[in-house]
């Protein structure tokens, strides 16, 4: 069919233009209006379950719960790609969804993605001598929303060319990012995210690419005439994104063949797009990780074979005088299938300096597919998809298309030897969609078969088959498929014009509570037996937000129900079944004082029927022009479509909650409130709207405005109420809210034809908007305790620079006086590393913290940085300053390697310590305490060191090699070394004191910790210290042998000393402060760390988990934490004493704890006890305002034996008392007494 004889006039451009899928709501959003649809470009649904999480995301705001597996996290130093499950179906089963490659529902995150959203023509896919005029870029202008500049648009019917992608929009998930990018008009790149991170985007422009495809096998079909090619040319595409993040880490996207996936449209109703223009890149998968100190992670990709989804819609148009139409269209169709064929990419390896992980693939064709008719001759419902006029495809056959499952990942180090294996089960059969089944961990080999296992169960209810027209407004399954049976276009056409008839249509697209269920995860089994189950009822709204003008319309009947589902209940069990928690949810405002009515916004009314009968007057475009669409007079149309005629509009998710209630199974909960259109979030208006014949129908009132979904869904309050329904605790959240903000934005005019499905349009219409990329960071943060004696509330007030780092931190102290923390950063010095840093983006690092207290300075902390060798940028040196005193050098990082590897560090008239790393630098290999770099770089084989992996004999050799060398030459240096096995990944083998004591770890076959153990020589085991039964369902280990009885699930954890943290802490302390206890410390560098658990005790025996910090994981930089306890253990009188700890645990698990601190409260806290815990041979200091107001000191141990009496002093010797707790009874000579808590340890 000739390319004219289809594209005529405006419709020409609309036909040819590259957009995103009308049909899959919450995966792309459609630009212009629905008469384009075989033209619709999508993602995978691999890509594009990615991105569901940017666009409906996992939060009570839309009743989404947060399901995922983790699986594995592959790093190097600070760089890292977690490897997880998420689970994204819980808002319900969208039959026509095709599931991607872990199974439906689920998402494999390897690493990250870019999506494209596709918004106007490009130059390449334009039609030559096209006749309507082409802005390029009409947003460059001042005026660009002006009165003049829009009317002469529509005077023009001005085309806007999508040149270099500058009106698309860009979805990025990667690495904990998520968010969207445009291209201004000034050409530079501007992200939309809520979060606080500054990304800079690149891009690399490619002409002339042609992929290489795999080969398809051609049968003897006569489709086609042309020669058959395994390439795919691309005349211009966006080859290559560089994201990189506030610590100068660079994410590379795409940048080969194989890692970026294209998708075209499939043929419809005998029509197909132009050969070799239409192909369009959708995603650019993550391909390396690049540190600013020359490092990196590498993803390799493979190009896997094309597959089709299609999707099915019936659709008419009837205008009078039918001059408005082509001759022949103007009539009905009957059902037809628009299909898409995706060229996929899949990963193949992750490649670190230490480890790599290999993907294994295969065809998932163990599941429903969809019917086809491959007789390219008969244009039948399912024979209108084959891709005949593509030179790759030709006469391939497209029967028993699928795409690939994963089957599992094998992880392993440098010399290929097996770590560990990570597999996936699904379904298998042709009758149903691809299920995830469950996932399985195996260590170093496939023995024993029982291992630790996640499983997972669906509901009962079962899908229909694909393209079964049984789905609801919104996509959901509700299994109701009554009218829309028939083949004969007249069917339709008095259907939907029987009001009716078409009443009753429009019923059968309400939701279905149990089928919108059908196969939706409901229980998740975990390794240990125990097990989670999910409980779903339909989505609800109690009102709508309408646009132009935006306003809110309450149901005057109360809630109403709608597609798709959101989370009523989570219960969790152990594994005998009892019901160890369990959360419900109701979604109602004012809960709290009994509330009923729905928080719930419908955002997004779906449109099947459109009628309009009236008056309109010629386009500007055609006034005073001859010809048929000169035309003025009454006219006629009505239209109607399965698919919904107004999806070009829907963003996200289509419910979104203001207020939710989560509560526990105690009774207890909480309330959490968020930014709604119904709570002054709503749109704002549009710039400009320019339209001819505004009367032709109103669909357009969905148009765009000038969106506030950036700020929508953020939270605005958290209030938590005990079983009595006594509010304990509000945290209040205030944003940025400075009237400027909005200046900040990404300019579009949006061309909109109506009605639909016509060449010749009686009404076009031109709206000028805003997309806003101002950050909306949190400007208060107000958190009140609500206590009998009085409330506590303490705000905090942030302000942030244009780079999104906060640069200031107010709060107010006991005395009323302002406390202000400021920050520094790169971008704020002008010296030449300063400059440098900012130039790589490396702008996260904070040079300065000063705090003052009602404007007097009362710390300062600088850490300035310098550069050791090329472009390696690290801390030099840690600087305090209290108050108005000497600015003090309180560490020195004084030696680097070429990686920016901390080797060596000083405290000012102290020893140095000095660091061996190994495996490339990614592992400790040993702290020296008492030598410098010159004498150790003499005596260690650093090249040993490097290529670790190589000799277990060898690194061993060497570290004790060092050790004597040292011993020799520096009698009082002391070395603590760390060996691992032969390239081990999972952990440290032996640990050797500086007495030369070694410690052996031993591990079973899943990589776990399962021995330690005292070491015979260097490397045999011998006493044992510790050992770990992990005890999961149905796993082959015998625990009883490990233990008198019973089996040990978890024992106690090794104290281990300071030196041997993967975090090296400059200092840990704990103060009171009013009636909170604040703690704060700093580190010097970290490798693998994952989080800091903040615990607390009131007998430094029993400890429980009050929060959690996250840690920098790989960082060699220094780092200053803080942690508040506003509810501490207090006594009737106020008086008590809380200790804390810090549990740094590792990203794999692993932990050990800090020295504990001590906290007190009540008027006898004036007497301090000093250090607490006290170390083996220790003094306890009593720091009181005037020992003389003592009598008397007496120390009792836990079992209330009296061990030590002394009169009033300020220090007792402690020496001979044995570790453990202490209660201290101190007498005053007012008769009272005071008891303090110490530890010995």
């Amino acid at each position: 069919m000739q390319f004219k004889s289809i594209c005529t006039h405006l419709l020409a451009l609309l036909l040819c233009v590259v957009l995103a899928n009308q049909r899959a709501l919450a995966q792309q959003q459609l630009e212009s209006s629905r008469n384009i649809a075989r033209a619709v470009i999508t993602p995978s649904p691999a890509a594009a379950g990615i991105g569901t999480f940017g666009n409906t995301p996992v939060s009570y705001y839309t009743g989404t719960p947060d399901i995922n597996v983790p699986l594995y996290n592959v790093n190097y130093k600070e760089l890292s790609v977690d490897l997880a499950l998420k689970y994204h179906q819980a808002i319900g089963t969208k039959p026509d969804a095709f599931p991607g490659s872990t199974g439906n529902g689920w998402v494999l995150n390897t690493g990250g993605v870019i999506t494209r959203i596709a918004r106007g023509a490009t130059g390449a896919n334009m039609p030559s001598n096209y006749p309507l005029p082409v802005n390029f870029n009409p947003t460059a202008a001042a005026d660009w929303s002006s009165q003049t500049k829009m009317d002469d648009h529509l005077a023009k019917q001005t085309v806007f060319i999508n040149q270099e992608g500058r009106y698309d929009e860009y979805a990025y998930n990667f690495a904990g990012y998520s968010g969207k990018f445009y291209i201004d008009h000034t050409d530079a790149f501007r992200i939309k995210t809520e979060q606080g991170e500054d990304i800079m985007v690149e891009k690399v422009v490619k002409m002339d690419t042609n992929f290489v495809l795999p080969t398809e096998t051609q049968i003897a079909v006569p489709c086609g005439n042309f020669p058959y090619r395994d390439t795919l040319y691309q005349k211009y595409i966006v080859y290559k994104f560089t994201l990189t993040d506030s610590r100068g880490i660079k994410y590379i996207f795409g940048g080969d063949n194989a890692s970026i996936e294209i998708t075209r449209p499939g043929m419809e109703l005998g029509i197909y797009d132009l050969s070799n223009q239409n192909p369009v890149p959708t995603s650019w998968y993550l391909t390396s990780i690049q540190s600013p100190n020359g490092y990196k992670i590498d993803l390799k990709y493979t190009r896997g074979k094309f597959y089709i989804t299609n999707e099915i819609s019936v659709f008419a148009k009837n205008m009078v005088p039918s001059k408005w139409m082509d001759i022949g269209n103007n009539a009905p169709y009957p059902p037809y299938i628009k299909s898409t064929m995706y060229n996929p990419c899949y990963l193949d390896e992750i490649i670190t300096p230490i480890s790599k992980v290999k993907f294994n693939w295969s065809i998932a064709n163990q599941q429903l597919g969809y019917t086809f008719a491959p007789d390219c001759m008969n244009n039948t419902i399912n024979g209108a998809v084959y891709f005949y006029a593509y030179p790759d495809v030709r006469t391939a056959s497209i029967i028993g298309r699928f795409p690939n499952k994963l089957d599992n990942f094998v992880i392993s180090n440098i010399v290929n030897s097996r770590m560990q294996k990570v597999e996936f089960t699904y379904t298998n059969s042709t009758s149903t969609r691809l299920k995830l089944l469950s996932v399985k961990f195996r260590g170093q080999s496939d023995l024993p078969q029982n291992v630790p296992t996640y499983s997972f169960a669906y509901n009962q209810t079962s899908l229909p088959a694909y393209l079964a027209l049984k789905s609801d407004d919104y996509g959901f399954f509700n299994n109701n498929n009554t009218y829309t049976t028939s083949t004969d276009p007249n069917y339709y056409w008095n259907m939907f014009r029987d009001a009716t008839a078409r009443q009753n249509y429009l019923n059968s697209r309400a939701p279905n509570a149990t089928y919108a269920k059908a196969e939706v995860l409901e229980k998740v089994t975990y390794p240990t037996g125990g097990y989670t189950q999910y409980e779903y009822e339909l989505n609800q709204y109690g009102r709508i937000a309408k646009f132009w003008p935006a306003t809110i319309a309450e149901n005057a009947g109360g809630a109403v129900n709608t597609g798709g589902l959101r989370i009523k209940r989570i219960s969790n069990y152990d594994v005998a079944s009892h019901k160890a928690t369990e959360k419900t949810y109701y979604y109602n405002k004012n809960y709290a004082t009994g509330g009923t009515s729905s928080s719930g916004v419908l955002s997004f009314e779906p449109i099947h029927f459109l009628y309009f009968t009236g008056t309109v007057t010629a386009p500007k475009y055609y006034q005073g022009k001859p010809g048929e669409s000169n035309f003025a007079g009454t006219m006629t149309f009505t239209q109607y479509s399965t698919d919904p005629l107004n999806v070009s509009n829907y963003r996200g998710n289509h419910v979104t909650y203001s207020e939710v209630a989560e509560v526990d199974i105690d009774g207890s909960y909480s309330i959490y409130k968020y930014k709604n259109y119904d709570n002054n979030y709503h749109d704002k208006p549009a710039e400009k709207m320019v339209v001819d014949n505004a009367n032709v129908g109103d669909f357009w009132k969905e148009d765009e405005m000038n969106s506030m979904e950036l700020e929508r869904g953020q939270i605005l309050s958290e209030e938590k109420f005990n079983s009595s329904n006594s509010i304990r605790e509000k945290t209040e959240f205030q944003y940025n809210d400075d009237p400027n903000r909005f200046n900040t934005n990404v300019r579009r005019i949006k061309l909109s034809p109506n009605p639909m499905y016509s060449p010749n349009y009686p009404s076009i219409r031109y709206t000028a908007t805003l997309v806003y990329t101002y950050y909306p960071f949190v400007k208060t943060l107000t958190k009140t305790t609500y206590e009998s004696g009085g409330n506590l509330s303490s705000p905090v007030t942030r302000t942030y620079a244009a780079n999104r780092l906060i640069s200031s931190e107010t709060t107010t102290d006991s005395k009323e006086q302002s406390v202000v923390t400021t920050y520094k950063y790169p971008n704020d010095y002008t010296d030449a590393v300063s400059v440098a840093m900012t130039g790589k983006h490396i702008i996260s690092p904070v040079i300065e913290t000063k705090t003052t207290v009602a404007g007097t300075q009362l710390k300062l902390v600088q850490t300035p940085y310098y550069s050791p060798s090329a472009n390696i940028y690290v801390p030099q040196e840690v600087k305090e300053q209290n108050g108005s005193g000497a600015l003090e050098t309180r560490l020195q990082f004084t030696k680097y390697d070429a990686k920016g590897t901390l080797l060596e560090q000083q405290k000012p008239g102290d020893v140095k310590e000095n660091f061996l790393w190994g495996y490339n630098s990614q592992f400790l290999m040993a702290k020296i305490v008492g030598s410098d770099f010159a004498t150790i770089n003499a005596a260690v084989n650093q090249s040993i060191l490097d290529n670790a992996e190589t000799s277990d004999l060898a690194v061993n050799s060497t570290l004790s090699a060092t050790r004597n060398s040292l011993a020799n030459s520096n009698p009082a240096a002391q070395m603590t070394s760390y060996a691992r096995a032969q390239a081990s990944i999972i952990g440290v083998r032996t640990s050797t004191d500086a007495n030369g004591k070694t410690i052996l770890y031993q591990y079973d076959n899943f990589g776990r910790l399962s021995n330690v153990s005292n070491a015979i020589g260097s490397n045999e085991p011998g006493s044992i210290r510790a050992s770990y039964c992990y005890n999961y369902r149905g796993q082959p280990t015998d625990c009883s042998t490990m233990a008198p009885t019973g089996s040990i699930a978890a024992s106690t954890p090794m104290l281990l000393g300071e030196d041997a943290l993967p975090v090296t802490l400059i200092n840990f302390e704990a103060f009171r402060q009013e009636k909170a206890a604040v703690l704060k410390w700093s580190t010097s560098f970290e490798t693998n760390s994952d989080r800091f658990e903040i615990e607390r005790s009131t007998d430094a025996r029993t400890w429980i988990r009050i929060g959690t910090v996250s840690a920098q994981g790989e960082s060699n930089e220094n780092h200053q934490y803080s942690f508040t306890d506003f509810t501490p253990v207090l006594g009737r009188s106020g008086e008590s004493e809380n200790f804390y700890r810090l549990k740094m645990v590792d990203a794999d698990a692993s932990y050990t704890y800090s020295r504990i601190r001590n906290v007190s409260f009540g008027d006898n806290a004036q007497i301090a006890l000093y250090p607490n815990p006290l170390t083996i041979g220790g003094k306890l200091n009593i720091l009181a305002d005037d020992v003389s107001n003592i009598v008397s000191i007496r120390i009792y141990n836990s079992a209330g034996k009296l061990v030590h009496q002394t009169k009033a002093t300020k220090q007792i010797d402690t020496s001979k008392l044995a570790a453990g707790l202490y209660v201290v009874m101190i007498t005053y000579t007012d008769g009272s007494t005071s008891s303090h808590r110490v530890a010995k340890q």
